[in-house]
């Protein structure tokens, strides 16, 4: 589980992301970056609509792979950044490791890496 510190929770966040942040579109997962003032460490906030799944519990389970895959990684992404996760629809016939290798390849991509 990801630490307090690094959960993006209030709307006016996720409202800036929308707003000013940078995507990266890909195939199932939209990744949306926005460099903060001052932060010594980075957030991160993941969304999954009723569109992926009606199932709460599907939803959830999407989101805790993200957040493992996020927490796997967090001492390789560069600090004083905030990021929202996405999820799109063919997010569910994906499996753990191609999701990983591929959010992996979206923050090389955006220079985001240590």
């Amino acid at each position: 589980m990801l630490r307090k510190i690094n959960r993006l929770t209030k709307e006016r966040d996720f409202d800036r992301m929308a707003k000013f942040g940078r995507s990266l579109v890909l195939p199932f997962l939209i990744i949306r970056s926005f460099k903060k003032e001052e932060g010594s460490f980075s957030r991160f906030g993941f969304i999954v609509s009723k569109r992926i799944s009606k199932l709460a519990t599907r939803r959830n389970y999407i989101k805790r792979i993200m957040r493992e895959i996020v927490r796997d990684l967090l001492s390789d992404i560069l600090i004083g950044y905030d990021f929202v996760f996405i999820a799109r629809s063919p997010i569910k016939f994906i499996n753990f490791s191609e999701l990983k290798n591929s959010i992996y390849a979206a923050f090389k991509k955006m220079n985001l890496l240590k």
